[in-house]
């Protein structure tokens, strides 16, 4: 196994690390876990994002720092596809 006998720090939670995690345990790295960020739901239950979300079209440029952020975005709208946005997309 090409990794074996090496250990690897992984920052993110088992469910946010995608398939990078089992394929380094199937090629023998020992994984140690240390997830940084919790997610919760914001206090005011999304009010500012579906604010926001009325007035998308306002907006030239959607930035989305994470997979957590994607989801959440593409949850609280109402079109299952980002097809109706006349923003630019950029992800980090």
């Amino acid at each position: 196994m090409k990794l074996s006998g090496t250990t690897v720090l992984l920052f993110r939670a088992s469910s946010e690390t995608g398939n990078a995690e089992k394929k380094l345990l199937m090629q023998g790295a020992q994984l140690v876990r240390f997830p940084l960020i919790a997610f919760a739901p914001p206090s005011d239950h999304y009010a500012a994002l579906d604010h926001t979300l009325q007035e998308i079209d306002s907006f030239d440029w959607i930035l989305f720092t994470s997979q957590q952020t994607v989801k959440v975005f593409f949850s609280r709208q109402n079109s299952p596809e980002p097809t109706f946005l006349k923003a630019r997309l950029a992800a980090v």
